[in-house]
């Protein structure tokens, strides 16, 4: 059985530089971690650092944390369907990057922008969608970390990456020690 990919967003690849321990989160995965190469271009700005992403996103790619991939053609048809709608269906060519290519290759999308979820699920109902929280969650849970550790990653992201917590995660991310240090969470 094959293991599905995560295929990142650039909202969900910002929360994880902005947690300062990108690295970290995507080796907890039994699985590859992914960005499509148009999702890639709109991330420039590492909000852990307050500058640029390159040196951190390059160091990912180096030591395989992080793989960019290419859509393939039949992904890209499905990528210029959901950037070209009337602008009430159309999405930013990060998120379509990353809906289609998840799709094609049958991976998880993660991602954060309700519009972006009720549309993909929407499309493509058969791929399965996780949010940045779902994505730590499952990071702290696979290395065994502390509720105050994980408390920690959140925290930071929510402050450096302004990460927004989904009504779907507020409970959880609720009963995290001091989370609400860093103010009531943004719940979209």
């Amino acid at each position: 059985m094959t293991v599905q990919q995560l295929v990142l967003d650039a909202s969900a690849m910002i929360n994880l530089l902005g947690c300062g321990s990108p690295r970290t989160v995507l080796g907890a995965f039994k699985r590859r971690c992914v960005i499509e190469e148009n999702t890639l271009k709109e991330v420039v700005r590492d909000p852990f650092i307050n500058g640029s992403a390159q040196p951190t996103m390059d160091q990912l790619m180096r030591d395989e944390s992080l793989i960019v991939q290419r859509m393939s053609a039949a992904a890209y048809a499905q990528y210029l369907d959901l950037v070209s709608p009337e602008p009430r269906d159309a999405l930013g060519r990060g998120e379509s990057a990353a809906i289609a290519h998840a799709n094609d290759i049958g991976g998880v999308v993660v991602l954060d922008d309700l519009k972006a979820r009720r549309i993909a699920r929407a499309r493509f109902g058969a791929c399965e969608q996780w949010t940045s929280v779902t994505m730590f969650r499952g990071a702290a849970e696979s290395l065994g970390l502390t509720k105050e550790q994980t408390s920690a990653l959140i925290c930071t992201a929510r402050e450096k990456a302004r990460m927004h917590v989904l009504a779907e995660d507020l409970s959880w991310v609720e009963s995290l020690p001091a989370v609400l240090a860093v103010g009531p969470a943004r719940v979209l």
